[in-house]
């Protein structure tokens, strides 16, 4: 699959001629990595094109899903803007699943740092809420950790979206189907999984997605008394933690990718495996707005003055805080708010 991408490349001949030449485990190593970053969709500010079929805002975990998906049809074009960088400075950091847990990014420059506000029933506490700022967004910020929702947990989101276009997709049902159909588990070893006193159905997983769902190669003793801890204090172990009974106590699966013991996330499953010439990603690109002819969006304005067409659609992406601040720094949102902040609205 690599080579096959560096053929379409000017530098296909001299890089198969290094591991010709060469060839050596590194000489290999070095064709292939130029393959992985040639296969990011990465461009630069002054290759942006006037307009886009889709301007995607928000190069997060969804985000880059979207891209992905999107970009599967060659006829469409697709521009994603992700506010912070590639997060190659700190690959090793997000790769490491020890590192990440341990020593990750939260507090960073590659965190956003928001803030709660007072909490009436945590003694007022501002809470510090984490959000990654980088290509993968959160997942590739967080502790590796991958926790599906309890069942009750989506057919209260669709009850309250009943009604609505696409409220039938987002039954517990076809949730679950849709993360079946986005991961390839791995099952833990026999050691691991009575380390930790693990218990999973591998049925409830899906078995050729993008994204590695699969456990530590490593596990603390302490695990193991985990969930007998919280029995004896009365709470239930659940067996079957990802097929929709997410209450109690379980030992979770983690975004890590048993071939390396790398960190999977929406990058590595959705981006990096690709090379589409009509997906493109712009880094540090801060969206200010949306432009709009009456309802209807036709731009995406960001960084200093910058702006890029839209033809079909603006998908807003930029998370729970993100994407509800761009609506209302374009003039959608709460009337009241946004004339005490001199915001214009749309009508």
């Amino acid at each position: 699959m690599v080579f096959s991408t560096l053929r379409n490349t000017s530098k296909w001949l001299s890089l198969s001629s290094i591991v010709l030449l060469c060839g050596s485990q590194a000489a290999r190593a070095v064709a292939l990595d130029y393959g992985r970053l040639m296969s990011r969709s990465m461009i630069n500010p002054s290759d942006i094109s006037d307009s886009y079929d889709f301007v995607i805002v928000g190069g997060g975990l969804a985000g880059l899903v979207l891209g992905s998906r999107l970009s599967e049809d060659s006829s469409t074009t697709i521009l994603v803007l992700e506010a912070g960088g590639t997060g190659d400075d700190v690959i090793d950091t997000i790769s490491h699943p020890g590192l990440a847990y341990y020593q990750g990014l939260v507090g960073s420059t590659h965190d956003w740092q928001w803030k709660s506000e007072p909490q009436s029933n945590a003694n007022n506490r501002v809470m510090n809420w984490p959000g990654g700022k980088m290509l993968g967004g959160s997942s590739a910020l967080n502790g590796c950790y991958l926790v599906r929702p309890s069942a009750v947990e989506v057919e209260a989101w669709h009850d309250l979206i009943n009604g609505m276009d696409g409220a039938d997709n987002w039954t517990a049902e076809k949730f679950f189907a849709a993360m079946d159909k986005s991961e390839t588990f791995t099952p833990p070893s026999s050691d691991i999984q009575t380390r930790g006193n693990i218990q999973y159905v591998a049925n409830s997983h899906g078995s050729s997605g993008p994204l590695h769902a699969s456990y530590p190669a490593y596990l603390p003793e302490v695990i193991g008394s985990w969930t007998a801890t919280l029995g004896n204090m009365g709470i239930h172990t659940s067996t079957d933690p990802s097929d929709g009974d997410g209450s109690g106590a379980f030992v979770t699966t983690s975004t890590i990718n048993p071939t390396n013991w790398t960190r999977s996330y929406s990058k590595t499953a959705y981006i990096d495996p690709y090379y589409r010439p009509n997906l493109h990603i712009l880094t540090d690109a801060v969206v200010t707005k949306i432009a709009f002819d009456g309802t209807k969006a036709t731009g995406v304005e960001y960084g200093e003055g910058k702006s890029v067409g839209v033809k079909k659609e603006v998908v807003l992406s930029a998370g729970p805080i993100g994407s509800p601040a761009t609506l209302m720094r374009s003039g959608v949102g709460p009337k009241d708010v946004l004339d005490g902040a001199g915001v214009s609205t749309s009508e």
